[in-house]
């Protein structure tokens, strides 16, 4: 495992013991990247976590529930906050997977209908279906909090 000792460091990672691991790559940008073996082959998976001056924002969820618990645990080592909002881009596995623990520890989780729609016929939760194309870019709290 890598160690991360503060988050002002453009090559600070850290991995966790499902194996999430979160490299900084701004001064407001983690990109957390995951594996799980899928159709018999190793398979990552990439989301961002972006601090604003409203709090965390979380894109995409690591594959598991698991996953998703430990990246929840390493932001709040590391920030000493969970996420505010979650984003979800869209209903497969890889983005979703852990959207339960997220809607658990009470994070708002969005996504467009289409979206929403999908993650309930494939069994997950439903998350609120709060994005459309009229709504782009969104501004989340503080002006410098937009996701395009």
């Amino acid at each position: 495992a890598v160690a991360a000792s503060g988050a002002d460091n453009a090559s600070v990672a850290t991995q966790n013991p499902s194996g999430v691991r979160l490299i900084k790559v701004s001064d407001s940008v983690w990109v957390h990247t995951s594996h799980f073996n899928y159709n018999g082959w190793p398979t990552p998976s990439n989301g961002m976590i972006i601090e604003t001056a409203t709090g965390l924002i979380l894109i995409d969820t690591p594959w598991t529930c698991e996953q998703t618990a430990e990246l929840l645990n390493t932001t709040w080592q590391m920030f000493l906050k969970k996420p505010v909002l979650a984003v979800i881009t869209h209903a497969h596995q890889d983005r979703i997977g852990g959207i339960a623990v997220l809607i658990a520890d009470n994070i708002r989780v969005i996504s467009t209908p289409q979206t929403a729609q999908l993650a309930e016929g494939a069994g997950y939760p439903r998350p609120e279906s709060a994005i459309d194309q009229e709504m782009m870019p969104i501004t989340v709290g503080a002006s410098d909090s937009i996701i395009e």
